[in-house]
């Protein structure tokens, strides 16, 4: 969550290092919102594009039964 209220969505990476002699962490923080938006907008658009014909395809094959 940021400062103005608002939700990201973050990949956090995580690492044990040494540096100088000392072990440390390092942390790698990388914003991903628009990358998900982008991705659960895509799965959106597939899966209405697939749904098309397919209801198309039940369609015809319910005519053919009858």
């Amino acid at each position: 969550k940021t400062r103005s209220g608002d939700l990201r969505t973050v990949l956090v990476s995580i690492e044990q290092i040494v540096l100088g002699g000392e072990p440390c962490v390092l942390n790698i923080i990388n914003d991903i919102t628009e990358r998900k938006r982008v991705e659960n907008e895509f799965i959106s658009v597939v899966s209405h594009e697939l749904r098309t014909p397919i209801h198309s395809l039940e369609g015809a094959l319910d005519l053919q039964s009858t």
